[in-house]
């Protein structure tokens, strides 16, 4: 399945609004959860106290039957704590919570490659009652939020600045024989050093798999046709040519589709 490349969801699928934008009805559904979070978080030895911590609201596309907040306390350099919390809007699900960063300290497994992470966000999923087939790379930019990073998708078309030409990384999409997809979404927003997410979900939409490689964003320089080199190769006739044939990868086994 193609990602949905509506401009509305091809870089706007996850905003941020702080605490005093958010919509009456969901100010009221925070206002009720309070205990609930409270509860949820001292359980995770988060040390929470509301007028301690500040929040803003993670708006996702792909989920839209829950309110996402994300929680954090800045105690200083180093003294950092953070946790995201799911509240469904209707009345069916469960308040969950998903502990990211402890007084500066990740979980022992950080929290977007931690299987307690990837369940949460399939049962959050499963409330859903999705009717269609997912827009997969929304799903993947919600659950980088919820696990505590702001994506930065790169811009479509390679910038040019003087002689410089940037090389962009744009999200990839690959869909297995057996079904499913595998969703490559490169964070641009700690430029040089980048975050290349790798998310691998089932035929049924789950998430089965997280990883965050950092990449390097490519840099080249441009050149006018006038002062390329050019360079010719003498093909060598049929009886001195030299054919092998090019074994088949039986690993080769997924279709790739780039968004535009």
């Amino acid at each position: 399945m193609p990602f949905a490349l509506a401009p509305a969801l091809r870089g706007d699928s996850v905003h941020f609004r702080s605490a005093d934008q958010l919509a009456p009805a969901d100010q009221d559904l925070v206002a009720r959860s309070q205990s609930a979070i409270t509860h949820d978080a001292r359980f995770e030895s988060l040390d929470f106290s509301p007028g301690q911590w500040t929040y803003r609201q993670i708006e996702c596309s792909a989920l839209p039957n829950h309110l996402f907040l994300l929680y954090s306390r800045d105690n200083g350099p180093g003294n950092v704590s953070r946790f995201s919390v799911s509240i469904p809007r209707q009345v069916e699900g469960k308040l969950r919570l998903i502990p990211i960063e402890r007084r500066g300290y990740s979980l022992f497994i950080p929290a977007h490659a931690n299987e307690l992470t990837i369940a949460t966000f399939n049962r959050i999923r499963a409330e859903e009652h999705p009717a269609s087939a997912p827009d997969w790379l929304a799903t993947g930019l919600c659950y980088a939020a919820l696990a505590g990073a702001q994506v930065q998708l790169a811009p479509k078309q390679s910038s040019v600045s003087g002689d410089s030409v940037l090389v962009t990384y744009q999200p990839t999409l690959q869909i297995p024989n057996e079904g499913g997809a595998v969703v490559h979404i490169t964070d641009v927003s700690t430029n040089p050093k980048l975050a290349e997410w790798t998310l691998i979900f089932n035929a049924s939409g789950s998430l089965q798999k997280a990883s965050r490689d950092t990449v390097f964003l490519v840099a080249g320089k441009q050149i006018s046709p006038s002062s390329a080199i050019k360079v010719t190769r003498q093909i060598p006739t049929a009886p001195q040519a030299s054919l092998h044939p090019i074994p088949a990868n039986p690993q080769s086994n997924t279709r790739t589709t780039r968004s535009n």
